[in-house]
Order: structure tokens, then C-alpha cells, then sequence
């Protein structure tokens, strides 16, 4: 029973969100340590 990722049973929609907010992160900040929100 994994409760690392529960939001995504609930909000899928939301993760694809998170992800392109993740890609442009990484492009933007490339030189800087990524945060944990």
C-alpha cells in the first residue's frame, strides 16, 4: 500500500499539470537545485 502519490487517484489531471509546471522548472532552472514544494 504506497501513499506516496494518493493525489493521483484523486486529481489525474492535476499530475499532468505538475509535470509540464516540473519540465519548465528544469528548463528555467538547470543550474539551480530543483525544491521540494
Amino acid at each position: 500500500s504506497r501513499g506516496t502519490f494518493p493525489q493521483l487517484n484523486l486529481a489525474p489531471v492535476n499530475f499532468d499539470a505538475l509535470f509540464m509546471n516540473y519540465l519548465q522548472q528544469q528548463a528555467g532552472e538547470g543550474t539551480e537545485e530543483h525544491q521540494d514544494a
